[in-house]
C-alpha cells in the first residue's frame, strides 16, 4: 500500500533489500481466476453530514472542501467498511522512487491518477467507502487535491459517494488503528472494515469485492491460504473460500493482502483489535511478516490473500503500462483508465 500504505501502498518501502522480485509479464500480471467486471459506481454515500448548526471541518478548513465529521445513515449496517489510504499532494512528497524517471509534476500527477483509480474500483466494491489521506486536515491542501482530481477527468460527481477523513498518528502502525477504530466501530454494533492503499491502481474490481467477501466468511472466488501458526479451528490449505481446500468455516479475524517486497496491498478485520499494529518495521520487507506474528500472538484467525503489486518503481511503472496493454487487447476500457491517461499525456523526450 507504498507498499503497506506507505505511499500509500501497505509496509514495504525498501524493496531494493527484498529478494523477491514482482512479476514483470503481462501473463502474471492478468491472472486467470479474475473477472474483468466493471459495476456502475454509487451516487451517494451511506454516510450523512453533520446537521445544520454543528461545524464542520469543511468550514474550518477553508472553502470549497467536502470533509465535516461522517455519520452512518443506517447505524445497523452490518456491511463491512471500505477504507483507502493516500495523501494530498501539497506540502507532501510523493512517487520518490520514480524520480529517475518522472518529474516532480509527473510524479504529482501519476500519484493523482493513481489515486483516482483505486477510488473508482473502491466505489465498485459495493461497500461504504472512506478516504484516508495523510494530511487531509488541511483544508487548502483538500482543495489543491480535489482541483488536480478535476484536471484529470474524476467526476465531481463521485465526492458525494466517499467520505473524506485525515489520517492520525505519528507512524503508520498509528493511523491504521485510527482508521480501523473509526470504521470497525461507525455503526451501533462492531462491523468489519478493510483497508487498502493507492499504489495499485490496477487492481481488479472482482479483487476487492473477493477479498470483502472473505473478510464476511462468505464464498469467494478468491485463492486464499490460512496463515502459518493461526489459531485453532481453521481448515489448512489453500483454495476458493466457502468449497474445496481451505474451506472457511466461519469468517477471519485478519486478512492481508501480501505484496512481492514483503508488504501488503490490503489488511482486513472483523473488528478492531487495539494495539495489534504497535510494533510492526514499518516500511521495511518485514512489514507482512511482523504483522502475521502480532497476530499470532493476539491468537487471530488470519488468512492471505492473493499477492498483488504496487507500483513505486521505474520497473513497475514499465509493467503497468504492459499490464493496461493487454487489458485492453481484452476489451477492458476501465481498469486504471486515468493511470492510462498519464501515459499518453507524457512527453517522452524530455529531458529530466
Amino acid at each position: 500500500m507504498e507498499s503497506v500504505l506507505h505511499g500509500h501502498g501497505l509496509g514495504a518501502r525498501s524493496r531494493q533489500e527484498s529478494t523477491t522480485q514482482p512479476p514483470t509479464s503481462t501473463a502474471s500480471l492478468v491472472p486467470p481466476w479474475i473477472d474483468i467486471d466493471h459495476r456502475p459506481l454509487p451516487d451517494r454515500s451511506v454516510f450523512r453530514r453533520s446537521p445544520p448548526g454543528q461545524a464542520s471541518h469543511a468550514s474550518q478548513n477553508g472553502p470549497g472542501v467536502r470533509y465535516s465529521e461522517p455519520v452512518l445513515q443506517e447505524p445497523n449496517l452490518e456491511e463491512p467498511l471500505l477504507g483507502v489510504f493516500s495523501k494530498v499532494v501539497q506540502g507532501q512528497t510523493v512517487k520518490t522512487r520514480l524520480r529517475s524517471v518522472l518529474s516532480v509534476a509527473e510524479a504529482q500527477r501519476f500519484h493523482v491518477s493513481s489515486l483516482a483509480d483505486t477510488l473508482e474500483t473502491a466505489l465498485q466494491a459495493e461497500s461504504p467507502c472512506v478516504l484516508f489521506l495523510h494530511g487531509g486536515e488541511d483544508g487548502v491542501a483538500l482543495e489543491d487535491l480535489r482541483r488536480r482530481l478535476d484536471r484529470i477527468g474524476w467526476s465531481a460527481g463521485l465526492w458525494s459517494s466517499i467520505e473524506i477523513r485525515p489520517q492520525r498518528g505519528e507512524n503508520l502502525g498509528e493511523r491504521l488503528e485510527g482508521a480501523f477504530r473509526f470504521l470497525c466501530h461507525a455503526g451501533d454494533a462492531p462491523v468489519p472494515a478493510l483497508i487498502v492503499g493507492s499504489d495499485s491502481p490496477h487492481l481488479p474490481p472482482a479483487m476487492l469485492r473477493g477479498a470483502l467477501d472473505v473478510l464476511r466468511g462468505e464464498p469467494s472466488s478468491l485463492q486464499v491460504a490460512t496463515a502459518a501458526g493461526t489459531s485453532p479451528g481453521t481448515d489448512e490449505g489453500a483454495g476458493p473460500l466457502g468449497s474445496g481446500a481451505g474451506a472457511s468455516r466461519t469468517a477471519p479475524d485478519l486478512v492481508l493482502g501480501p505484496t512481492s517486497d514483503g508488504g501488503y496491498w490490503a489488511i482486513g478485520m472483523r473488528r478492531h483489535h487495539e494495539g495489534l499494529l504497535q510494533g510492526v518495521r514499518w516500511s521495511t520487507e518485514h512489514a507482512l511478516a511482523d504483522t502475521l506474528a502480532r497476530g499470532r500472538a493476539f491468537g487471530l484467525r488470519t488468512l492471505l490473500l492473493p499477492q498483488w503489486t504496487d507500483v513505486d518503481r521505474p520497473e513497475d511503472l514499465s509493467a503497468l503500462q504492459s499490464h493496461l496493454q493487454e487489458l485492453r487487447r481484452l476489451g477492458d476500457t476501465r481498469t486504471a483508465q486515468h493511470c492510462e491517461g498519464f501515459f499518453r499525456s507524457r512527453e517522452p523526450d524530455r529531458d529530466r
